[in-house]
């Protein structure tokens, strides 16, 4: 079963929020003045692997707002264990 988790980077983060029908939305944040303001939804899923492809492009999209790039060229560069994530 997946779990809320927040993935916090300089102010914005990541959150997986789980709705009232079970399946859980990506979204990212942005922490100011105590309160967390929703900048982007990324999208829902109930399925596993469809929450990791959400989260990776929920990642790939906090980068391009914090204007930083990627260290990884290619998909198959990214290590497995940040796939399980």
């Amino acid at each position: 079963m997946t779990q809320l988790r927040f993935w916090y980077f300089w102010g914005m983060f990541i959150r997986l929020k789980k709705n009232k029908s079970g399946s859980f939305s990506v979204q990212i944040l942005l922490k100011e003045n105590g309160r967390n303001r929703l900048i982007k939804s990324i999208g829902s899923s109930s399925d596993e692997k469809e929450l990791a492809i959400l989260r990776e492009k929920a990642q790939q999209e906090l980068d391009r707002l914090k204007g930083q790039r990627s260290m990884f060229v290619f998909d198959k560069d990214v290590p497995d264990r940040m796939l399980s994530i």
